[in-house]
């Protein structure tokens, strides 16, 4: 998987992967900050089967791993309004 790509206050990738849609986010931790990326999630419909959080430092280093039936994911444009909505909120 690619390293995230800089948006805003952190970084936010979001494409497809072998293991299914991958969104990474790196970023300044932030009280909070998990609670308002699921329900980013929530709002967009987007269905989580799996994922990695870790703070390191004060930084942020989630991925998460998205329902490989969702075919919005193959939509360049969805992925990056995806990726809009989770960097505005770092």
């Amino acid at each position: 998987t690619p390293p995230p790509e800089p948006m805003g206050k952190g970084c936010v990738y979001v494409a497809p992967s072998s293991d299914g849609p991958v969104i990474a986010i790196t970023g300044r931790d932030q009280r909070g900050v998990l609670l308002k990326i699921t329900q980013a999630f929530f709002l967009m419909d987007v269905n989580i089967l799996r994922g990695q959080i870790e703070t390191v430092e004060g930084e942020i280093r989630n991925t998460f791993f998205a329902d490989e039936s969702d075919r919005r994911f193959a939509s360049a444009d969805f992925r990056r309004q995806l990726a809009h909505e989770l960097s505005s909120l770092l």
